[in-house]
């Protein structure tokens, strides 16, 4: 069977909550989870360059990360797909030198995976390279499900790939078109009741 990509961060881990915590404590300013309405933090945080660097290196220091919760249904669910048969890739846009601590995570809440793939996602730049592959390259496999939190993402995902998308309801994302092949679903049970008669349809019928 084709296998689901699945996403990291606001997607299998509460990161951003985390965040806007992390935020009050260390800048003294405030800003609610619900106005974080930029995928660019720099504007929803309102940060200047050099606020928004050091604020960039502390969501991916390794003691931040590991830290994360878990969403809630997100574990169970892999679960029963990968039971299923259904192989899980992991499929991040963090940067290259988050991969050890990223695993760590996936290991202490027992997250099953068969794969877990960096993709430069957000054009980061040649430091990434080594290690993370492209969007081009991302396009050229097959998935017969994706779990995003990106608008952008899930458009190339739902468009470019023709690949159908759980789209996990985020503030950032409210502009996104939704579509056949691009459905909102606010929690883990949602993709579960949404995709549910659409991945069985495909493990009865497919031996992709």
């Amino acid at each position: 069977m084709l296998p689901i990509y699945v996403d990291i961060d606001d997607v299998l881990a509460d990161s951003t909550r985390s965040f806007v915590h992390l935020f009050e404590r260390e800048f003294g300013r405030r800003v609610a989870f619900e106005d974080v309405v930029s995928f660019d933090f720099k504007v929803s945080f309102g940060l200047n360059d050099a606020e928004f660097n050091r604020f960039f290196r502390m969501i991916h220091r390794p003691e931040v990360m590991i830290d994360f919760e878990p969403m809630d249904g997100a574990v169970d669910l892999l679960k029963r797909w990968s039971r299923s048969g259904y192989p899980i890739h992991v499929v991040t846009g963090r940067p290259a030198a988050s991969l050890e601590v990223s695993v760590a995570w996936l290991e202490k809440y027992d997250v099953p995976r068969d794969d877990v793939i960096l993709v430069d996602k957000y054009g980061r730049g040649d430091g990434d390279r080594h290690v993370a592959i492209s969007l081009e390259e991302l396009a050229a496999m097959p998935f017969c499900l994706a779990v995003e939190d990106s608008a952008e993402m899930a458009h190339h995902l739902s468009g470019k790939m023709g690949v159908p998308v759980a789209l996990f309801d985020r503030p950032w994302n409210q502009d996104a078109q939704t579509g056949r092949r691009l459905r909102r679903c606010r929690t883990w049970a949602d993709i579960d009741r949404i995709f549910e008669s659409r991945l069985n349809h495909r493990n009865r019928s497919c031996a992709d």
